[in-house]
């Protein structure tokens, strides 16, 4: 059985997953406040690292509502108002009919069984529940900007490096570019799909996390 690429209880592993949320959080708080009013939901927040998402929720749903917060590493969860499961999504079952909103940003490209996942995911959510998926393509990786050719090709060769390692591992390094049809192939109803992409300048915040 393949593991998680990276080591959550390593030294950089608190850091590393700050880090994440400093680049990632702006984008998945605005998606989640578009989705509805989340007072009084029960919410799931799967992969949940070092839970900035799962507190933000917890302070929207209020007290009728509730938050269960999972990960295969909850070391960085001790975090007021929610409720923490130590929990592997490739083995274990999730609550049934139990969620109205579940969250998961990054989590199924490490996953080969991430059909079965999403099958264990909806069986989790209740009729009418909503599903935020947040998945990347890296295949989009690449030198960019006003940079020499000896560059382009050494910042090319490690990107292929990279993805080739992470394909050996199992993991889909397409699957931001393939998730809607999957789900759909799965019987969900996409009911919106949003495409970013950003640049990353060296000595940034974002270069200091791909470099941990």
């Amino acid at each position: 059985m393949l593991t998680y690429l990276y080591d959550n209880g390593g030294v950089q592993s608190r850091e590393r997953l700050r880090g994440l949320e400093a680049i990632e959080d702006a984008n998945t708080i605005a998606m989640l406040e578009s989705l509805q009013h989340l007072e009084g939901l029960r919410c799931l927040e799967l992969g949940a690292g070092a839970g900035s998402i799962a507190a933000w929720l917890a302070g929207r749903v209020g007290s009728t509502g509730h938050v269960l917060a999972t990960d295969i590493d909850v070391s960085h969860l001790g975090i007021p108002g929610i409720t923490v499961l130590q929990h592997d999504l490739r083995s274990q079952e999730l609550p049934g009919e139990a969620f109205d909103l579940v969250h998961l940003r990054h989590v199924l490209i490490h996953l080969p069984e991430h059909m079965s996942v999403l099958e264990r995911i909806r069986r989790s959510m209740r009729r009418g529940a909503l599903l935020l998926l947040e998945e990347s393509d890296l295949r989009s990786w690449g030198a960019n900007g006003d940079t020499s050719q000896e560059i382009n090709t050494k910042f090319n060769q490690g990107v292929r490096a990279v993805l080739q390692m992470y394909s050996a591992r199992g993991m889909n390094v397409s699957m931001g570019d393939s998730l809607a049809e999957m789900l759909e192939d799965l019987d969900f109803e996409v009911v919106a799909e949003k495409r970013t992409n950003r640049s990353v300048t060296g000595g940034g915040a974002e270069a200091r996390y791909q470099k941990m």
